[in-house]
């Protein structure tokens, strides 16, 4: 806006504080800029104003007090005036960027704070802390830039200047005392605060919450902005906001421009910070939302509500995204123009505003959270008045409206229109270009001016992209896309890398990931999507990563949901367009025609046609709110390495770009067969054909009578087909096989072919195996009918090698076999192109007839087509043929609508129209649980109303029905009319008495079965059903009580109905399986394969479970319930009950078929109890299987579940089931020295509280060898009356031994209290002050016990702190107690719980005869230690629990070993696993206990070894010559290349003799870099380095080492030091070694080490084996010289030792340096 011109202004303000209805108005009355009269920075440690008004953080902190004066007279009342303030002031930041910080802003009393200024040290700050606790919140400041202006968020004083009238108080902090930390440093200097008084006008609004699940107001005075389901509603929320307009409100839409503010001023966050939400705002009419909402439900659903106010919000704008990140959010208001609402809305009395960060609502720049109680809001608007307006209309050579562009200003303005026209746009979906003749500028009169710019056609159905950007930090000029990592198989990351498909070449990532964004427009008015067959997005390429190396990749676009997006060229939120089905896969993205390779440079293209229409039809079913221009957003995305994208600021002439292309556009050849006797081609390429045989064409047909046809003998015609479309209209007159609609190729060695009967598409190349595809969609058109019309179509994609066949325009085959398009075969100037007649016509006539065939029409074009062009090439109009199918299926249908149904509903799955067409139907019932998809009824208690909506499609072709009915509910009696058998286990003997008067009656293997009224199922102690127990079910559910006791039994059967298993077959049966995990597996055998369905879920070890499964026959569904509640639905098992056998005579219950097998070890019979089996001869509900379940089963109280005594742990661990609990309870473990319990010898006792469900209890007891445990649990020790516990027998406690042993000196011995006790003397370790002294064992003297620590960080590798436990004072170096010092602990060979205490000084710790400690350089008896746990730590109780019994005994070694070291490879792995045990580790079952275990298994602490590698770490250095140092010329992989740099010959000196030894030849960038090689290598032993014979240095941004057999490679973008070359050469070194051996890491011998040692090295390492091993030689050359760290390391990977050992004792002549660690 020019200074000179005078404008009209029209200041107008709506701020609306909802409160009980009221909304005020505001007018603008004052506004003002203050200067302070007094700033200062206080630093309150000190107690004085340091000068600089600073805002710091840290020790020596200070916070700002700033001071205003209000002007004469100035008064305010808030009841009619609202006042906005932001200050305003420059920023320095002295600590740059990174230390910039966020200062609070606290109002405070004016007048006080001026009061201080008379005030100095202590008295000051006094007073000034008390002004600051009596402060209020009001906003924040953020200093994020450097030398700047900066301003505040806008600050409400309204509230403060009622009772402030003569000075406004600020105080700005980030102080942890204060508590608003914010991290950083500023100073402010030109400080303001600009002042705003705006007057009221009471208007009246609206504000509610909508649930839109429930289609009521949850709120209706509150908005709620939340991202997830829930409330008081469980539902979806948003929240709509309306303002009235005054009523004196004028606007004149061509001279008025309305700029405007919105503010949401209050906010509950329930969630905190952490999750505040960003809200995306729409203006929709407000006056459509008050009539919408007249009466605001909120108990009775009104679907017609949301209904409408969908379709508001469909038509409304969006003009911003806001974050919600505080309480008083009102500083971040969203600034926007008014003048499209009121243009849009004309007349409108209200402006409404919807409020929402839902996934649903599809608006990319909201962000998930959570804001509630929103109650008070601001508009504020003012409203510049023009008296000019030019309207600048941009039109084509012919005079047609392309777009308008509206300028506003004065009279007598001149407009420079170059200023406000681009060279090119995009109008009715092509590009024009502005003509040469057109006014540079115009001068405005009063009223309405008008002017044509002219633009010329510059590129026809091509769209400039509109915007574009990408996530990650900013790069280069345009857009980076690249990869930092991510899943292979394509994430939110990292786009699909296959190889040979979408990338090739061994590249890798880059430093951090950069998704790609962009967007552009289509005109829906000026575009035929039934006729696209591609949309080219053109992206120029400028570069491309050298991380790609000599690779090549694809890039990948997804379609998104197209987002309303804020742009940016870096630091964009990936997460705000998300592909829309969150779907990474490869067939979901669009991948780009060309392949990118390191020297790519231009346009590569990607069709994008699906996303274009998607978007079309989309915006189509918006109906009367659809849009004439639709925006489509696609996200961008790489497998590998990273590419560069020019964008149109960073080079116009390689804009990104979109082109539309039709179908005829790609047309190669056209028969239409019009002219008798001759075969034209009507395409400009004119490949007329030739009639062979007696083939012939008249009446506008080709035809064919078993002999001919026509060839196409023209050698460029297959040279168009990478991609093609084939398609005709055929009438087949006879079917014969092998005969081909077409094949076309060079000779029957390369042809592509359609095969007539046994109809296929297929294609053979160079002579290969023949690839045929045939029908392989469902549903199908099948080309079967002789004398019936067809339309066929074959396309091929040779991007995505995929193939289809559509017939009548119905998918019915794809395929990605064919791997070669028509234009790949060798003879490409033979033209054995048939219509009609085979390749094999000459060789093998016979097996390989011509056709009998009428056809129509024969075209073939460039491009596979997509379904939706084929659909409208065979039938004019498609959409005739969906009514047709649409009005048909709802016919069908019609007949259940309002029903009351009982019986499962007959649903049409597909529909064949007359003309061929097959369209799928696919139903989805609003509630599963009634209804199945497949129309299966699941009858409830209660009659229940359902709809099933269905859809009817083929390809891009939909349309949507539904039909509600009432599901008559089932009632008890039909329920019981179904039971087929009912076993409660509640009577005795071996007969199992069937409870539903079916009389089908089980039978015990023995008597002990039926007992406690449950069966107790264990070996050999099972149930039979009654033979044909299955004959004539269909649909079944099966269902009972279970308590699995032991799990790691494998196979365990809750049922088995069918046969004993035979070898010699066939085999049925049905079962249900309780695996190890705890997951049941339902599986049935028709006499083949077994189809097995797994749940997810899991039943519980030791407690009882409730599992049921149901089936239906007609849909192939199997449910799987666990306590009632749905688990798992699949639809894998066909398989039925019924079929299992003609005869089953052996229907089991806790035994599978295979129990007399060569199986049996992995089919064992179920242990533990089952109550209540029941076997109904229908598929029940989900309700119905509850009300089974809730029926009462025979349980007792209190139930004995296992007992066993661990050897070694000395523990008695005792499983107890209980229903109730029992408070005070008393277990007593009792010890006898005979088998008949009569010689007592010991008791242990306990306190216990038994809860609910299963109860673990342990008592430490230790037993003698030969000697028995029993125990007694009773009710309290005053009472002395034992608890009646089920199921105990009083039988002997079983016996286990612990599967570790603590008495190996390690962390996981010494990590546990344990005692020292000297071995010599026999006498105790205690602590008394800073002394070490000797007592007797006393129970309970906390001085008696002590533990060992390792700390990385300071402790010595392979040593420990030892620490009392009473006085946590450590053994010191001078055998006292005091400060840490590193202890070695080690065993005394021939003595078990012995050890030596070793220091790091060589000094043994002893104990003399007469109690003093003292220290030793000789080991004897008196440095003897006994050491042995009293009290258990977590990690030592985890060794024992029932989790890590679970493990195999392999396993509980290997975990033991890895985790029991004094290295920070292990100690790190402890620690971690500790972590993931947490405090809750005991309560879990066995199960979940074993998962936690099994994780750590394949963590690695690290990403990488990088231990340091030196003299002092190797204990070598040897000493070397470096030869004349020569500028050179090399390559980064080789010895040739155009790399300018230096070389020398290294050569390395025997350690022992001075002898040279090793000769290596160092190309490298500098002479600096030659010399830190060999320093490296000279630490490093020769045994390691000796293949070496060339190393290669270059300049490379990869930052990585790589090395082969005989040459390593250093590709750095920096120079590396001799410590660096060390520690990463030393892993090189593992390829070297490996590569020599024709990389051993891959043959068996290491890769079985690796399985066996089952930990990593490390995350690289995990990479694959040759990493691994890699890593695992630089772990061993970095302990060479430290024993007790290679001894840790030997323990930790043993079966890697010594495959290490056994490759270098092959390179060494059976001896190698590693021998001395054996």
């Amino acid at each position: 806006m020019k200074a000179h011109i005078a404008r009209k202004y029209l200041s107008v303000i709506l701020a609306f504080i909802i409160v009980f209805g009221i909304i005020p108005v505001y007018s603008q009355s004052l506004s003002v800029v203050l200067e302070p009269v007094n700033a200062f920075g206080w630093n309150f440690t000190r107690n004085q104003d340091q000068g600089e008004i600073k805002v710091v953080s840290w020790d020596d902190n200070r916070s700002v007090f700033l001071l205003f004066k209000l002007p004469d007279g100035f008064t305010f009342d808030s009841q009619k005036q609202e006042a906005l303030a932001q200050i305003m002031a420059y920023s320095t930041l002295p600590n740059g960027a990174g230390g910039a910080t966020t200062a609070t802003i606290l109002a405070v009393n004016g007048e006080d704070l001026y009061n201080t200024n008379n005030q100095s040290g202590f008295m000051k700050s006094q007073s000034l802390n008390r002004i600051k606790r009596a402060g209020s919140y009001v906003g924040t400041m953020a200093t994020g830039t450097q030398n700047a202006n900066i301003s505040s968020s806008v600050l409400n004083l309204s509230t403060y200047l009622d009772t402030n009238k003569t000075y406004i108080g600020l105080f700005l902090t980030n102080r942890q005392e204060d508590n608003y930390y914010k991290y950083g440093i500023t100073i402010l200097s030109d400080i303001k605060l600009k002042l705003e008084i705006k007057d009221k006008i009471q208007n009246t609004s609206r504000t509610f919450t909508w649930a839109w699940d429930k289609h009521v107001a949850e709120k209706t005075d509150k908005a709620d902005v939340v991202s997830w389901q829930g409330g008081e509603k469980q539902s979806y929320r948003s929240s709509f906001v309306v303002f009235d307009l005054p009523e004196d409100f004028t606007y004149d839409p061509d001279f008025d421009t309305i700029n405007a503010n919105f503010a949401i001023n209050n906010a509950t966050l329930p969630n905190g910070a952490g999750q505040a939400p960003t809200a995306c705002v729409m203006l929709v009419c407000g006056d459509l939302v008050k009539e919408a909402t007249s009466t605001l439900p909120t108990d009775v659903a009104n679907p017609s509500i949301s209904e409408a106010l969908l379709n508001i919000i469909q038509d409304g704008i969006y003009i911003g995204s806001y974050k919600i990140d505080s309480e008083k959010p009102s500083g971040n208001l969203i600034s926007f123009d008014l003048t499209q609402y009121l243009a849009k809305y004309e007349g409108v009395q209200s402006i409404g505003f919807y409020l929402t960060n839902l996934e649903r609502d599809n608006y990319g720049a909201s962000a998930a959270g959570i804001a509630t109680n929103m109650s008070s809001f601001s508009l504020t608007y003012e409203k510049i008045s023009s008296d000019s307006v030019l309207k600048i209309n941009l039109v084509d050579e012919d005079g047609n409206l392309l777009k308008r562009i509206t300028h506003k200003g004065n009279a007598g303005d001149t407009v420079d229109l170059t200023s406000l026209v681009s060279e090119k746009i995009s109008a009715k979906n092509n590009i024009y270009k502005i003509g040469d003749n057109n006014p540079a500028s115009f001068e405005l009169s009063s009223g309405i001016n008008e002017i044509d710019i002219t633009y010329s056609l510059f590129e026809q159905n091509t769209v400039l992209i509109s915007n574009i950007g990408h996530s990650g930090p900013l790069g280069r000029t345009g857009i980076i896309v690249g990869v930092a990592g991510g899943d292979a198989n394509g994430d939110e990351n990292r786009a699909p890398a296959v190889s040979g498909q979408t990338v090739s070449g061994n590249a890798t990532f880059v430093a951090s990931n950069r998704i790609g964004v962009l967007s552009f427009d289509i005109d829906t008015n000026n575009i035929d999507i039934n006729q696209i067959s591609e949309v080219e997005l053109n992206l120029y390429i400028n570069d491309v990563n050298e991380n790609l190396y000599t690779g090549w990749l694809r890039l990948a676009a997804y379609e998104t949901n197209n987002p309303v997006l804020t742009y940016s060229v870096g630091d964009m939120d990936a997460s705000l367009y998300p592909q829309k089905d969150n779907d990474y896969s490869i067939n979901a993205a669009f991948w780009s025609k060309n392949t990118i390779s390191r020297n790519t440079r231009g346009y590569v293209a990607i069709n994008v046609r699906d996303a274009v229409v998607n978007a079309i039809l989309k915006n189509e079913q918006l109906g009367a709110n659809k849009k004439d221009v639709v925006t489509v957003v696609l996200r961008l995305q790489v497998p590998i390495a990273a590419v560069y994208i020019h964008t149109n600021e960073s080079d116009p002439s390689c804009a990104p770009y979109v082109k539309i292309k039709y179908a005829q556009e790609s047309l190669v050849l056209d028969y239409d067969f019009e002219e008798d006797g001759q075969v034209l081609d009507k395409s400009p390429n004119r490949y007329n054909g030739t009639l062979l045989g007696s083939a012939k064409v008249e009446g506008g047909k080709l035809i064919v009578e078993g002999n001919g046809g026509v060839q196409i003998n023209h050698t460029g015609f297959r040279d168009k087909l990478s991609s093609y479309t084939i398609m005709t209209t055929i009438t087949p007159t006879k079917l014969l096989e092998n005969s081909r609609i077409y094949d076309f190729g060079a000779a029957s060695t390369d042809s592509g072919f359609l095969r007539v009967k046994e109809f296929a598409v297929g294609l053979k190349y160079r002579n290969q195996t023949t690839i045929l595809a045939t029908y392989n969609q469902d549903p199908c058109a099948y080309f079967d009918t002789e004398n019936e019309k067809y339309h066929i179509a074959v396309t091929y994609d040779q991007t995505t090698t995929t193939t289809k066949v559509y017939i009548n325009g119905t998918l019915s085959i794809v395929t990605n076999d064919i791997k070669y398009s028509l234009n790949a075969f060798s003879n490409r100037f033979s033209a054995r192109n048939f219509i009609g007649r085979t390749n094999w016509y000459d060789q093998l006539p016979q097996e390989n007839p011509d056709i009998w065939a009428i056809y129509d029409d024969f075209k073939v074009y460039s491009t596979a087509f997509p379904q939706r062009v084929i659909q409208n090439m065979y039938i004019d109009d498609f959409s005739q043929e969906l009514d047709e199918a649409y009005e048909a299926v709802a016919d069908e249908v019609s007949q259940y609508e309002g029903g009351y149904i009982t019986q499962n509903l007959s649903l049409p799955f597909s529909y064949k129209t007359q003309n061929g067409t097959v369209f799928k139907v696919e139903w989805k019932s609003s509630n599963e649980n009634v209804v199945t998809n497949s129309g299966v009824l699941l009858r409830q208690s209660l009659d229940e109303t359902v709809t099933l909506r269905g859809r009817v499609y083929q390809g891009d072709y939909s349309k949507e029905l539904s039909i509600t009915f009432t599901v008559g509910r089932i009632t008890d009696d039909e329920i019981l009319d179904n039971l087929v058998l009912r076993y409660d286990f509640e009577d005795s003997g071996t007969i199992i008495y069937d409870k539903s008067n079916n009389e089908n009656h089980g039978e015990a293997t023995n008597e002990l079965v039926q007992k406690y009224n449950v069966a107790n199922i264990k070996d050999n102690a099972i149930i039979k059903m009654p033979n044909d127990i299955h004959k004539d079910i269909t649909d079944y559910t099966i269902m009972a009580w279970i308590r699995p006791d032991d799990l790691t039994r494998e196979g365990q059967r809750i049922y088995d109905i069918g046969n004993i298993y035979r070898p010699q077959g066939p085999n049925g049966y049905a079962f249900l399986r309780v695996n190890p995990t705890g997951t049941l597996s339902v599986g049935v055998n028709n006499g083949g394969q077994t189809q097995i369905v797994t749940s997810e879920g899991r039943v519980s070890e030791k407690q009882w479970n409730h599992v049921a499964v149901a089936y239906s026959a007609s849909d192939c569904a199997t449910y799987i319930y666990i306590n009632g509640g749905l688990d798992t639905i699949s639809y894998d098992i066909t398989n039925t009950i019924a079929n299992v056998g003609s005869t089953t005579t052996s229907n089991l219950i806790g035994r599978s078929q295979w129990f007399s097998s060569s199986l049996a070890s992995t089919n064992r019979d179920f242990f533990g109890k089952i109550d209540n089996f029941e076997f109904y001869n229908v598929t029940l509900s989900a309700s119905s299987i509850v009300s089974r379940m809730n029926e009462p089963f025979s349980i007792s109280d209190f139930e004995y579940i296992d007992s066993t005594y661990i050897d070694g742990a000395n523990l008695l661990r005792i499983y107890i089931g209980a229903q109730e609990s029992l408070n005070g309870a008393k277990v007593i473990a009792a010890e006898y020295s005979d088998e008949s319990y009569k010689i007592l010898t010991q008791i242990k006792s306990r306190d216990i509280n038994i809860r609910p469900g299963l109860n673990l209890i342990d008592v430490d007891i230790t037993k003698q060898d030969g000697h028995f445990i029993k125990f007694y649990i009773w009710e309290s020790y005053q009472s002395l009356v034992p608890i009646e516990l089920s199921g105990y027998e009083k039988e002997t406690v079983r016996v286990i031994s612990s599967p570790i042993e603590l008495s190996r000196a390690d962390s996981h011995l010494l990590n546990t209290q344990f005692y020292l006790k000297s071995y010599a003397h026999d006498k105790y370790a205690s602590a008394s002050g800073a002394n070490i002294v000797f007592k007797d064992w006393q129970d309970g003297d906390n001085t008696l016990l002590w533990t060992g620590e390792f700390n990385y960080q300071s402790t010595i590798e392979g040593y420990f702190y030892l620490k009392n436990v009473a006085t946590n004072s450590y053994i010191s170096s001078n055998a006292r107690l005091g400060s840490s010092n590193s202890w070695r602990i080690e065993n005394v060979n021939g003595l078990k719980n012995v050890f030596t205490i070793k220091a790091s000084n060589g000094n043994y710790l002893c104990a003399n005869a007469s109690g003093s400690v003292y220290l030793t350089t000789q080991p004897g008896e008196e440095s003897y230690w006994e050491i042995r746990m009293v009290k258990r730590d977590a990690f030592a109780n985890m060794l024992i629990s029932p989790g890590f019994l679970r493990l195999s005994p392999h396993e509980q070694q290997r975990l033991y070993d890895v985790t029991s070291q004094p290295l920070w490879l292990s100690s790190n792995r402890k620690s971690t696993l500790l972590g993931r045990m947490g405090s809750n580790y005991n309560s879990l079952s066995a199960v979940e206990q074993e998962e936690i275990l099994r994780s750590i298994f394949s963590y690695t602490p690290t990403s990488q070894i990088n231990r340091s590698v030196n003299k002092d770490t190797t204990g070598y250095k040897t000493t070397y010559s470096i030869g004349e140092i020569t500028e050179a010329t090399y390559g980064e992989w080789g010895t040739s290349g155009n790399l300018n740099g230096y070389t020398a010959v290294v050569v390395f000196n025997n350690e022992k003799t001075g002898e040279p030894e090793h000769t290596v030849r160092v190309y490298a960038r500098s002479r600096n870099v030659i010399n830190n090689f060999a320093e490296a290598f000279s630490c490093i032993p020769y045994e390691f380095r000796r293949f070496i014979k060339t190393v290669i240095d270059s300049y490379n941004t990869a930052n990585q080492f790589n090395a082969g057999a005989d040459a390593m490679y250093i590709r750095t973008s920096y120079e590396v030091s001799a410590s660096g070359i060390a520690m990463t050469g030393a892993h090189e070194l593992g390829h070297s070694l490996s590569a020599t051996s024709g990389w051993w890491d891959s043959k068996s011998t290491y890769t079985s080490a690796m399985n066996n040692d089952i930990f990593k090295v490390s995350g690289y390492g995990a990479t694959n084996s040759a990493e691994d091993f890699a890593e695992f030689t630089q772990l061993v050359i970095s302990c060479l010289n430290r024993p007790y760290s290679m001894e840790a390391v030997k323990i930790m990977f043993p079966n890697r030792f010594e495959a290490l050992v056994t490759l270098m004792r092959s390179y060494g002549g059976g001896t190698c340096i590693l021998d001395k660690f054996m």
